[in-house]
């Protein structure tokens, strides 16, 4: 090969050997660091892929902690539920981390990884690009569950504090009524009246000190039971004194009890978004 180069361009083996030797030192050195760039960029691909997946391998087992811990607070939101509400929302620890990587570059590995997959490419991309939508959708949720959680215990309070000053001011009417015609002679029909509503108090009463602290049972054994009594009475003078603040109370009641139904749906809602997303993330990160 010397000699021939020699004899093409006139020159001699002090000339060409160096030539032919600086030329393969600096072709093995190209091809060498050509090789290792790769390897170094296979490295990292597989390096993001397991980092990829083992966030999600994390992110499943937080949102099947938020999945119970939701599933046992939507069920307290309801209105024989006597106690202050309580969520525990622990936070998915690496939802952020998804959105601080570069997204580009982890396509990029699992393009080249999907590449070699000849059956079953489309249905590895979309489970990759099923993955971001869930992930999405989750940040957007918990984004939400704080609020909700304020909103709905702000509105309950304002309905629950009209609904116990309406009860309130019906009650002093009542007991003032009551004393002011003690002793006094009244038409039979209305002395009816005032003892029928005196009997279900009474009945209330009777009933356990934790029982009677409750709104709902208040509402069930007081409230609605005097409203009946006013409608079937409502001839008499007298029941127009109780009207406003009845009304007021099954009003209150009323908005409590549909604020309650309303937020029962949003947070079960959120239940089976964990849920969801849990079940979709698995089974795509198998696919991936």
């Amino acid at each position: 090969m010397i000699d021939w180069i020699n004899e093409l361009f006139g020159i001699k083996n002090e000339v060409s050997v160096p030539i032919v030797i600086s030329l393969i030192v600096f072709i093995t050195g190209g091809i060498v660091s050509y090789s290792f760039q790769k390897i170094r960029e296979f490295n990292e691909r597989i390096k993001l892929r397991k980092t990829f997946v083992l966030l999600l391998n994390r992110t499943q087992t937080d949102l099947k902690s938020k999945e119970n811990n939701t599933q046992k607070f939507y069920n307290t939101i309801k209105v024989d539920h006597n106690e202050s509400w309580s969520l525990t929302h622990g936070p998915i620890s690496y939802l952020d981390t998804f959105f601080e990587l570069d997204f580009s570059d982890i396509y990029a590995s699992f393009r080249k990884k999907f590449f070699w997959s000849i059956c079953n490419r489309k249905k590895k991309e979309k489970a990759f690009h099923k993955i971001w939508s869930i992930l999405r959708n989750l940040k957007f949720v918990e984004s939400q569950i704080e609020p909700n959680m304020t909103s709905m215990i702000s509105k309950f309070s304002e309905y629950h504090n009209k609904y116990n000053d309406a009860l309130t001011s019906y009650r002093k009417l009542f007991d003032d009524l009551m004393r002011d015609t003690n002793g006094t002679k009244m038409p039979k029909k209305e002395a009816t009246f005032l003892m029928a509503q005196d009997a279900i108090w009474h009945k209330w009463e009777q009933l356990e000190e934790n029982e009677r602290v409750k709104y709902h049972i208040t509402y069930n054994q007081v409230v609605k039971p005097i409203l009946e009594l006013l409608r079937n009475n409502s001839d008499l003078q007298i029941t127009k004194i109780f009207d406003v603040q009845l009304l007021d109370c099954a009003h209150q009641y009323i908005q409590m009890e549909t604020l309650l139904k309303s937020y029962h749906t949003q947070f079960y809602s959120h239940y089976l978004t964990y849920r969801a997303s849990r079940r979709s993330l698995k089974k795509a990160s198998e696919i991936i």
